[in-house]
């Protein structure tokens, strides 16, 4: 019995180590990604508007006024 828990706790042990590296890897692949965005833009406005809307109109119709008042984007 005392086998049975070894391997089990070097499983378990195995394990963290596997999702602490996955985890890693993924924050370094959300660094690559954000160092690919750009700054919005006004022409992204119906883009944007686009894919709320997917969602929900309603919130679609109010970013989109949003974005009108505004004037455009601003910071």
């Amino acid at each position: 019995m005392k086998d049975l828990h070894k391997v089990q706790e070097a499983d378990i042990k195995n394990l963290f180590a596997n999702i602490e590296s996955h985890d890693e890897n993924n924050a370094k692949e959300a660094d690559l990604r954000m160092k690919n965005l750009r700054k919005m833009q006004e022409s992204d406005i119906e883009k944007i508007v686009a894919i709320i809307e997917s969602h929900d109109e309603d919130d679609a119709e109010e970013a989109e006024s949003g974005y009108r008042k505004m004037g455009g984007i601003d910071n």
